[in-house]
């Protein structure tokens, strides 16, 4: 196992055929609030999710009839080492989906869990 204090997740994205639909379930049920975001950097709608005026959490239009990562939850986990851990992940069975992505900003990757 990798040692770190980090290890938290640290944001999270539901991808919603839905979105509307999903943004009044979430709003209703847990008073969370939604503004859009990103426009000019992603191919489909994207909304900051938001309590209390705090963002938590992100909600993008999924790709109609697409498979994972393009539906469902992923889940942001804080690491001290980008490369190492995706080695490690790699080591234990899952497949890297995306590398190293966004170097302007918070690097990060994407990976499919173990069915």
């Amino acid at each position: 196992m990798l040692e770190s204090a980090a290890h938290s997740v640290v944001w999270w994205e539901i991808e919603s055929a839905d979105p509307a639909g999903s943004q009044r379930f979430y709003g209703e049920l847990f008073g969370w609030t939604f503004s859009p975001a990103f426009e000019e950097h992603l191919d489909r709608p994207y909304w900051l999710v938001q309590h209390t005026g705090k963002g938590i959490g992100g909600l993008q239009r999924a790709v109609p009839g697409a498979p994972p990562p393009h539906t469902g939850v992923r889940l942001y986990v804080e690491v001290d080492d980008l490369e190492a851990t995706i080695a490690r992940a790699r080591s234990l069975g899952t497949t890297v989906e995306r590398e190293r992505t966004y170097p302007k900003l918070t690097p990060c990757a994407s990976g499919s869990s173990l069915e």
